[in-house]
């Protein structure tokens, strides 16, 4: 169910105090690139923030710092925690993000 899985994303965003403009904005799987993302329901005036993501609720670099070995680059740093993730299934606190990546990204620039 969509809506389950929008709600439960949204709930885990507003839990790592990520901020949008939810009257301007919606999350969807139809008209984007790939998988989920947010397009805008009306027009946004330049200037105005519609959009605020404090670093613990991005799945980078950051999130990926403990994972060893060091030596390895951020992207397979990122890959690695993923993969950690993944298999934690429901019990990661990166389910709801985790839950709405569809397919098979090209890289995780397109997460």
């Amino acid at each position: 169910d969509q809506s389950a899985i929008i709600q439960a994303y949204e709930a885990w965003l507003r839990e790592r105090r990520v901020r949008w403009a939810t009257a301007c904005m919606k999350l969807t799987s139809g008209g984007v690139i790939s998988g989920w993302g947010y397009i805008a329901t009306q027009r946004i005036e330049k200037g105005k923030e519609i959009c605020r993501v404090p670093r613990a609720a991005c799945f980078g670099s950051t999130a990926s710092a403990d994972i060893e070995p060091p030596a390895l680059d951020s992207q397979q740093r990122i890959a690695l925690l993923m993969y950690k993730e993944l298999q934690l299934s429901s019990k990661s606190t990166w389910a709801p993000f985790l839950e709405i990546l569809t397919g098979k990204p090209a890289s995780p620039w397109c997460w």
